[in-house]
């Protein structure tokens, strides 16, 4: 289950690379490829292994304007699309 204190972190497997505001994700295995807008290659960046959903939240509270409650709904929803995607691993 995923909650505030879930560190997800890449998936071994997929590839990416950042232009501009960007971030272009590709797992080779399924061929597909996914693209991020800034608020989602942000989340991508603070995705490491170490950082909880919560703090990947408080980090966008500081880079963008948005408040914690919204911070933490919409990074639990994207963190569910990139599991869903298998681009991330939830241990």
């Amino acid at each position: 289950m995923i909650d505030n204190h879930t560190i997800p972190k890449h998936h071994a497997d997929v590839v990416y690379k950042t232009i501009d505001e960007e971030t272009v994700l590709v797992l080779p295995a399924t061929g597909k490829v996914t693209i991020l807008n800034n608020v989602g290659s942000t989340i991508w960046e603070l995705i490491n292994g170490t950082n909880s959903i919560e703090l990947i939240a408080e980090e966008l509270c500081k880079q963008f304007t948005v408040d914690m409650g919204t911070a933490l709904k919409d990074t639990f929803e994207f963190i569910e699309l990139l599991k869903n995607k298998q681009l991330i691993i939830i241990d």
